[in-house]
């Protein structure tokens, strides 16, 4: 199974919010759009408190913020752009593209951080994510970069 397994076209949206808040509620509002979580505002909480307590950049430039939402069947991917580079965190490097990945445990979402972190480190990836024209564009990518089968407890979306 690839990061694409676990998200959807919809779910890959430009991020137009200026800072931290406002990206990781829109990210929250197209998950509860698209049925992948059922309360954006239950999801937008569990990110925002994982993002004070440990959230980081996964490499200069990317941001992967983290919601543990028990409610969850499965893991689910969300691919923001946004539309200017957004200080993530104090002192780092600004962030363009954020993912944000909503687990119902803790369990589930080692795999898909893995294969992020593979991405965010493979030459060239990023930059095509960047420069996808429309989302259908992005997902070509996500396709590319495999979760570990054997960490993933749960089915991705439409399984």
């Amino acid at each position: 199974m690839t990061l694409a397994d676990y998200s959807r076209t919809e779910l890959c949206v430009e991020l137009h919010g200026g800072d931290v808040a406002a990206v990781l509620c829109e990210l929250s509002q197209a998950l509860e759009r698209t049925g992948a979580v059922p309360d954006a505002l239950a999801t937008f909480h569990a990110a925002m408190n994982r993002h004070y307590l440990s959230d980081r950049d996964i490499f200069p430039g990317v941001a992967c913020a983290v919601a543990c939402t028990p409610s969850l069947a499965r893991p689910v991917l969300a691919v923001g752009r946004c539309a200017t580079p957004l200080m993530w965190r104090p002192n780092d490097a600004p962030v363009t593209l954020v993912f944000l990945v909503a687990t119902p445990t803790t369990e589930a979402r080692p795999a898909l951080l893995a294969a992020l972190t593979r991405l965010a480190r493979s030459d060239g990836s990023l930059a095509e994510l960047q420069a996808a024209h429309e989302a259908e564009g992005m997902l070509p990518v996500l396709e590319r970069f495999a979760a570990d089968e054997s960490r993933m407890l749960l089915a991705p979306i439409g399984a």
